[in-house]
């Protein structure tokens, strides 16, 4: 059994001009980064993984500064993949969402099925595993998948756990891995 800290990351610097998954953070995300690398500090991490998108990586570097450790990237852990909604504003992109959720072997707008965003992030943390020695290990990632993630681990819906998740949360889940 693992100990993984699942971390949304910090709050975005939505710029309407280009794709999500090339935003960074907003000041304050910086400090809500800064404050989950405090929480963190005595947790006994030993790595800290990340996708590969700005937001997660800053907030991943920033909880690895405050822990003495370097963050590395996992693709795997990327965002449910939507990049065919462009931007949508917050109500039209809520209620997407919630139809990921809602139906998650679906597409949703062209996007990605929920079903393979789990599995992608299953995979991810698999590799996380074989990639550290023992000991805990962070994660930083982004709210959609994060939910479906945690949904599937509690039986829980995924749309109350999304709504209900701040930027740079952290999440401490048991983890053992599938026998081959």
């Amino acid at each position: 059994m693992r100990e993984l800290f699942l971390v949304r990351h910090a709050e975005s610097d939505l710029d309407p001009t280009i794709p999500p998954e090339g935003w960074g953070l907003t000041s304050n995300g910086v400090k809500q980064a800064r404050d989950a690398g405090n929480e963190l500090r005595n947790a006994g991490l030993v790595a800290i993984f990340c996708s590969a998108e700005p937001k997660a990586q800053r907030t991943a570097d920033l909880i690895a500064g405050a822990v003495g450790l370097r963050s590395r990237e996992i693709e795997g852990l990327g965002e449910h993949r939507r990049d065919s909604w462009g931007f949508l504003g917050r109500d039209e992109f809520n209620r997407a969402v919630g139809e990921v959720f809602d139906a998650p072997g679906e597409s949703v707008l062209g996007a990605e099925t929920g079903k393979p965003a789990l599995r992608r992030f299953n995979d991810a943390i698999v590799e996380a595993d074989r990639k550290s020695p023992p000991g805990a290990i962070a994660l930083v990632s982004h709210g959609t998948v994060m939910s479906l993630v945690l949904s599937h681990l509690n039986d829980e819906p995924a749309g109350p756990i999304w709504e209900a998740m701040d930027f740079a949360q952290v999440f401490r889940i048991e983890w053992v891995a599938s026998a081959d």
